[in-house]
């Protein structure tokens, strides 16, 4: 049957086989009277020949006929690929129910009786091809919707793939995103006003060191921060929320697990003010850090101070014993010039002792630049030994000089 939906069914091919010449005569006259296409066939053989060389629209088929009868012919078009789709309807004067159940299994649509109406075979005729012409253009749509849903399942498949290459990259961002988190200590927080619902990335769920299940929220937020920085936060959010004021605050805070923290807080607002975001970065490290070095500073300002006042007690103290030596050195010059030698080995004595002085506070010098500090223990000296000291310096041979 013709593919095209314009083509009336008039134009149709149809196929009579019957060994009878007078039913032959009389089913072309009535076809032939409504403009059907005929071709005719009086053995089965020759009806098998037919159809391999053009299949026609419909075929009726005498179910009696010499060779092999109706039945077998249709069993054979109904085996075969290129007509199993043709309707049949046997011609047939048997009314018995067995002989027609036996044709509907080999594969026909109806039965036209003998002698024939000429209204029934047309009604059955046209039926039969309307209904072959729809089954036709309904494979058809079938035919193409399967190639429309096989092309659509294919665009699918590939979203669905190119999705999950998009997906594996975005895990792999949120990972990296996390690791960078991590290993920063800064995690992100968004506050939408209209909603007040509190975010946060994984990281500030490690700062604040409570579990992945805890919801968080400004009240409960804020709960963990020292008196003075709750008081700044506050202010701060609501500065935010009001006037869309970005902030940047160095707070402290006391974590889930009772560890102090300190955190760099960030706040920015939105265009269109609609939210607050920004992030929290764990600066306890580098406050602890500052707070050791503002120490260590302090503690070598007092270092440089200590040392300033020993090195001028040093500079006092170590005048009078080297005017002490520069003074009998040169008395024992003079007397080895007079060839005197009763007083030097005094004298000798006088320039050792000056000398072990001057290396005690020598190796004190040492010591407090070894260990940082004054290491020499201050003890008490008797006044009495050093007015003898000065005495002596005055009324021995000095006194000359």
């Amino acid at each position: 049957m013709k593919s095209d939906e314009t083509s009336p069914l008039s134009m149709s091919e149809i196929l009579v086989v019957d060994d009878s010449l007078s039913s032959l005569k009389l089913l072309t006259q009535i076809l032939s009277s409504r403009g059907y296409k005929l071709r005719t066939s009086s053995t089965a053989r020759l009806a098998l020949r037919s159809v391999a060389a053009k299949r026609p629209d419909l075929i009726l088929l005498d179910v009696k006929m010499p060779e092999f009868d109706g039945i077998e012919v249709c069993r054979r078009l109904k085996q075969d690929e290129k007509s199993c789709k043709v309707p049949i309807l046997f011609l047939s004067a048997m009314s018995e129910a067995a002989e027609r159940a036996k044709g509907f299994d080999a594969g026909a649509v109806d039965y036209i009786t003998k002698p024939f109406e000429p209204e029934d075979v047309l009604a059955r005729v046209r039926i039969h091809l309307q209904i072959h012409e729809l089954r036709e253009r309904l494979e058809e749509k079938v035919q193409e919707r399967t190639q429309e849903l096989i092309l659509n399942n294919q665009i699918l498949l590939q979203e669905i793939a190119e999705r999950k290459r998009v997906e594996v990259q975005l895990q792999e961002s949120l990972r990296l995103l996390s690791e960078t988190e991590r290993i920063g200590h800064v995690g992100g927080w968004s506050f939408p006003i209209a909603t007040k619902k509190l975010s946060w990335t994984e990281e500030i769920f490690r700062i604040y060191e409570v579990p992945s299940d805890f919801i968080p929220s400004v009240e409960n937020s804020i709960q963990f921060y020292a008196p003075a920085s709750r008081i700044l936060i506050e202010q701060a959010i609501v500065q935010a929320i009001q006037n869309g004021e970005s902030f940047s605050l160095k707070l402290e805070l006391l974590s889930a697990l009772g560890n102090q923290k300190f955190v760099h807080a960030i706040g920015l607002v939105d265009p269109d003010h609609n939210s607050v975001y920004g992030f929290f970065q764990d600066i306890t490290d580098l406050y602890r850090a500052n707070a050791e070095r503002d120490r260590l500073l302090t503690e070598l300002e007092h270092k440089n101070e200590a040392l300033s006042l020993y090195s001028y007690s040093i500079s006092h103290d170590l005048r009078s014993p080297l005017v002490t030596i520069d003074g009998f050195a040169s008395e024992i010059k003079t007397s080895l010039a007079e060839k005197n030698y009763g007083q030097i080995d005094e004298y000798v004595d006088t320039i050792r002792k000056s000398v072990a002085r001057m290396s005690a506070l020598i190796k004190g010098i040492l010591l407090f630049a070894r260990m940082g500090e004054l290491a020499s223990k201050f003890e008490e000296i008797p006044l009495v030994m050093i007015l003898d000291e000065v005495k002596e310096a005055l009324t021995g041979p000095l006194s000359t000089h």
